[in-house]
C-alpha cells in the first residue's frame, strides 16, 4: 500500500473506532452503487429512481 493510502486508511479506521465516522462514511455503499450505475447501458426504473435520490442528497445535477 502506498504511504499516503496507508495513512488515510489508518486514519479512517481510527475515526471509525472512535465513532467519529458512521458505517456509511466508512463503507460508502451509495457512492459505489452510483459509480456502477453511471457505467450501465440499460437501466430499470427503480435504478433510475435510486440514482436520482442519491444525487439529490449530495447536490449532484439530476442528469449525473
Amino acid at each position: 500500500m502506498a504511504p499516503l493510502t496507508e495513512a488515510v486508511a489508518s486514519e479512517a479506521w481510527r475515526r471509525s473506532g472512535a465513532r467519529e465516522l458512521s458505517d456509511e462514511e466508512l463503507y460508502p455503499g451509495d457512492a459505489q452503487w452510483a459509480g456502477l450505475y453511471d457505467r450501465m447501458i440499460e437501466r430499470e426504473e427503480d435504478e433510475i429512481e435510486r440514482r436520482f435520490r442519491i444525487a439529490s442528497r449530495h447536490g449532484e445535477p439530476a442528469d449525473a
